[in-house]
């Protein structure tokens, strides 16, 4: 009752209750338990008098879940730990730590665990196979045919129950069946988002939501997502009245309000007041809770031409009512970099490139340095202020972390590809011309570009911008015409594609 009303503290006394009522009892059920010499039970309890009751699981497990949202990574690693130690066979202890991992960043322990938990609970498989297709979602591992057809599999077997199916000769109606026959409102979602947005199989994806309309018309989630389709085939009507439903069923739910400000302000400019009062209205319902403030700033900093003094304020807020939550400081990092941007030229550009490089500092020592993309943002605003060997560094623990990871790479491979330009350049400002390139040090440098632009590639080939920029670098660094003139085409298809 406490958790849903974000009033954090009191539940948190309730969860220390708890857990030393379990404990308590625990204690007391072993030192009293009276069992006859020699019987299983008596040999059980001598060899493990302290062995950890199902109760004392549960109170940890909900405990680590109570720090994990109050920001608290390293009191909920603690937490789901003990829970994990008490009993490895507890399949909630189990699944909500994989959550856990995956909130964290950290996919690649993520992925290990949940491999593991597919040996231990093969009774659980259809969970544990949504899990596995939506990490290796997470992960990015979409670039080959082969990944996506493995998760697209691990979708159908969880969406089927079926851990032997046939998916060697898949059509279009087949998938429809699984996925129409499904129940669970959760892995159809998903599902069909994989559809959509990997696969590109759109109209499938909008048969697939309108024929399960009705069966999950009370899973906001589901209504979001058909609306974005609908938005996305330009059916503007049809994703109106989806928002508008999912509003009226759920008017102080945050993703709901969110997503229905943003649709309202982009397709009619006009009505961006009440795209705000919509945002205001939860704030007014939750006062206290920082993923409302954070999420009213970064819809201000979205949609209003002025934002820097009110969203500061929310930003603020939301940091002073969770100061151990990284992802807040990275985005108000963010969001100070953006507004230095926008006074390069005055007094203040110093100003707040510092206290953006403040916030992200604080959200890489937050995430422990677990987690890549703290790192990234840091590392962005690091090259930009010219400390590359600094960005560098934390740009290559952020690779070390997370290798498959797209924004990473991607990051990565501009990282390289500005290196060689400013090497290269130096080298004509010292009069030198272009006799740097012939080095040994250019020529890896150029290799190791080209390897992270068709990783990064083959993780998304719709990236707009890698595309764009990897014709540059066709064209500066690797000076092949041809390599340049097929991702141009790419980049023009693209464009068409994409445009309204």
């Amino acid at each position: 009752y406490h958790y849903v009303l974000k009033d954090f503290t009191s539940a948190e006394q309730h969860y220390q209750t708890a857990l030393h009522e379990a404990q308590q009892k625990r204690k007391n059920s072993s030192e009293n338990a009276q069992f006859e010499p020699g019987t299983p039970e008596a040999i059980l309890n001598s060899a493990n008098p302290g062995t950890m009751s199902e109760a004392e699981i549960v109170a940890y497990t909900n405990y680590a879940v109570l720090r994990q949202h109050m920001g608290d990574r390293v009191g909920a690693e603690v937490m789901f730990q003990k829970a994990l130690e008490g009993g490895s066979r507890y399949f909630h202890a189990s699944n909500l730590y994989a959550d856990f991992l995956i909130w964290c960043g950290r996919e690649a322990a993520a992925l290990t665990h949940v491999i593991h938990m597919v040996e231990i609970f093969p009774e659980r498989a259809q969970t544990i196979y949504h899990k596995l297709a939506r990490l290796e979602e997470r992960r990015g591992n979409i670039g080959s045919e082969e990944s996506r057809a493995g998760i697209l599999r691990s979708y159908l077997i969880a969406a089927s129950g079926d851990v032997n199916l046939d998916t060697s000769q898949l059509t279009e109606e087949r998938i429809f069946t699984i996925i129409t026959n499904c129940q669970d409102a959760h892995l159809v979602n998903d599902a069909l988002v994989f559809l959509q947005t990997v696969l590109k199989m759109t109209q499938l994806s909008l048969r697939c939501y309108a024929a399960a309309q009705q069966k999950f018309s009370h899973f906001t989630p589901f209504t979001l997502n058909y609306a974005r389709v609908a938005t996305d085939l330009g059916d503007i009507e049809l994703a109106a009245q989806l928002y508008a439903s999912a509003f009226e069923e759920n008017p102080l739910d945050l993703q709901v309000v969110e997503q229905y400000s943003v649709f309202i302000s982009t397709h009619w400019p006009d009505q961006i007041t009440t795209a705000e009062s919509l945002m205001l209205s939860v704030i007014a319902a939750y006062p206290t809770s920082a993923n409302v403030h954070l999420s009213y700033a970064i819809f201000l900093t979205m949609h209003l031409p002025s934002p820097t003094v009110a969203a500061t304020q929310h930003f603020l807020e939301a940091i002073k009512l969770q100061p151990q939550d990284g992802h807040i400081w990275g985005q108000y990092g963010c969001f100070l970099e953006r507004q230095a941007l926008m006074v390069r030229n005055s007094d203040s550009y110093a100003t707040l490139m510092h206290e953006s490089e403040k916030a992200h500092l604080q959200s890489v020592q937050l995430s422990d340095g677990n987690t890549a993309e703290p790192l990234v943002n840091l590392a962005s605003l690091l090259w930009r202020q010219k400390k590359h060997s600094n960005a560098w560094e934390y740009l290559r623990k952020a690779y070390e972390l997370e290798p498959n990871s797209h924004k990473t790479v991607s990051t990565c491979a501009l990282f390289v590809h500005d290196r060689y330009i400013l090497q290269w350049n130096a080298s004509n400002d010292a009069g030198h011309g272009d006799e740097i390139l012939k080095t040994e040090g250019m020529k890896q440098l150029a290799e190791l570009g080209d390897k992270l632009y068709k990783k990064a590639l083959k993780m998304d080939s719709s990236n707009l911008h890698m595309v764009q920029q990897y014709v540059k670098f066709a064209n500066e660094v690797l000076r092949s015409p041809e390599i340049a003139r097929a991702w141009q085409k790419h980049a023009d298809q693209l464009i068409l594609e994409q445009s309204p």
